[in-house]
């Protein structure tokens, strides 16, 4: 990823940014959510070749282990 300076940025549109930044994460999370329950209660990772949706998270969205759990754990306390 390449990174770019935000020095250019006052203060007041740093922290605009990063607030909405910060709003946009929490919806796409919850939408990641939403999609992983989805795909735990039709089973979508067995013909994808992994044996649970832990490794699905793991071996094809790339995430670490630890990751993956809480994220299933979320998906699954929707």
């Amino acid at each position: 990823m390449r990174t770019h300076s935000l020095a250019h940025l006052c203060d007041e549109a740093l922290e605009r940014e990063a607030i909405a930044l910060e709003a946009h994460d929490r919806t796409t999370i919850a939408e990641l959510l939403r999609h992983l329950a989805e795909m735990d209660a039709r089973k979508m990772f067995v013909p994808r070749g992994c044996p649970s949706l832990h490794d699905y998270c793991v071996r094809v969205l790339g995430r670490s282990p630890d990751r993956a759990l809480k994220r299933i754990q979320a998906a699954r306390a929707l």
